[in-house]
């Protein structure tokens, strides 16, 4: 694979992105524990950090592992907001719209503006939490962090290893693309009988003869991980002060997520061109509005682009809150994978359903801590 050479002001981003998340220690220390490769090497003695910076740059570009120092240095600062903005600018090329002068109006009230850093950071620590689920046969559906431990996804995607076979399943995170080159990132299996809790489909999910869900008809599965992958730091080769992967925080409450309101999905959607064995793509991200809610509030739908794959994705609304599990789309069958509709769970009504079940059931549940209303660390 031709990796490309990056421009001058490719560079002086990339520059920024470094400088701001590093000092010369860490640094040092990243390179040698995630790339196995010496800072000093790229800078003669005496240089200043921003000398170092942009020889190591240079270099890398040179010989065509800058994407591989991006990823390490994305890793090694999740949270870092110019890293962000420096991955995303060298991935696409943004074009800047013609200045409107003053015909700029307020069309919809409930359509905020978004500080830029916070919302790249914010994006940033969603997409470590989403995992690509897998067993032998390949990619399955999507899952996230909801605890250290404790993924969710859908209960459909899981339910052919139940009860006694979720062990078999893998949890691939951080696998994802910078500018062509595919970090395929790390796997985390699922505990021997894993299953905390689980919540099947309903018959209104797969025939248009039923418009309505029982409550209980939530279609969730919690899997437990044979590692606490949230105590731990992003990437295959860490440095010890590098920060925690954290996870994705639950709310017990409604949401206030409305019909033309944003939403967002984070999503491992199926290859389509692997149809014999599926195969699910790295990280994406897809954007729509929400249509209405279904069946009294057990269901929300949306016109989010997904496909097979994206189910137990993490759907968000404007400000990146986690509000809903993404489940599935109209069951009509619709040419070319397209619908009137997709649709996913309330976050609220999964956990009103484990509280529900914790106080009346402490024996099928006596391994969860309650999760919700819980903030990861930083």
């Amino acid at each position: 694979m031709v990796i490309r050479v990056l421009s001058g002001p490719e560079m002086a981003t990339l520059h920024q992105g470094l400088d701001a998340a590093f000092d010369e220690d860490s640094l040092a220390m990243m390179l040698s524990f995630r790339l196995d490769k010496k800072l000093r090497n790229y800078a003669g003695r005496g240089a200043t950090f921003s000398e170092a910076i942009f020889k190591l740059i240079e270099r890398a570009n040179m010989e065509g592992w800058w994407p591989a120092l991006l990823i390490a240095a994305r890793n090694s600062a999740p949270g870092n907001a110019m890293l962000l903005e420096a991955e995303v600018n060298l991935l696409a090329k943004a074009k800047v719209p013609e200045d409107q002068g003053n015909l700029e109006k307020i069309v919809n009230l409930r359509s905020g503006f978004r500080d830029v850093d916070e919302f790249g950071r914010r994006l940033g620590q969603l997409a470590n939490g989403i995992c690509a689920v897998e067993d032998s046969r390949g990619g399955l559906g999507t899952g996230w962090l909801v605890a250290a431990d404790i993924i969710i996804t859908n209960y459909h995607v899981v339910s052919h290893l139940l009860p006694d076979g979720i062990d078999k399943l893998q949890c691939r995170f951080d696998f994802k693309v910078v500018d062509g080159v595919v970090n395929t990132g790390r796997t985390v299996s699922v505990m021997k009988k894993g299953c905390i809790a689980h919540r099947p489909f309903g018959k209104a999910d797969v025939t248009v003869e039923q418009t309505d869900w029982s409550p209980d008809e939530l279609d969730y599965a919690l899997l437990r991980l044979a590692e606490p992958v949230g105590l731990q730091p992003v990437g295959a080769k860490p440095e010890p002060s590098a920060p925690v992967r954290g996870w994705i925080e639950v709310q017990s409450k409604p949401s206030s997520i409305e019909p033309s309101d944003q939403i967002w999905i984070f999503q491992h959607p199926q290859d389509l061109g692997y149809p014999s064995q599926p195969r699910l793509q790295p990280i994406k991200l897809s954007n729509g509005k929400v249509l209405e809610w279904a069946g009294e509030g057990i269901r929300l739908r949306h016109d989010a682009r997904t496909l097979p794959g994206s189910s137990g994705s993490a759907c968000c609304d404007d400000g990146l809150k986690v509000v809903a599990l993404h489940q599935g789309g109209d069951p009509l069958d619709w040419p070319d994978y397209r619908g009137s509709y997709n649709q996913a769970i309330p976050l609220h009504r999964i956990v009103a359903d484990l509280v529900a079940r914790t106080e009346s059931d402490g024996v099928e549940l006596r391994t969860l801590d309650a999760f919700w209303d819980k903030a990861p660390p930083l």
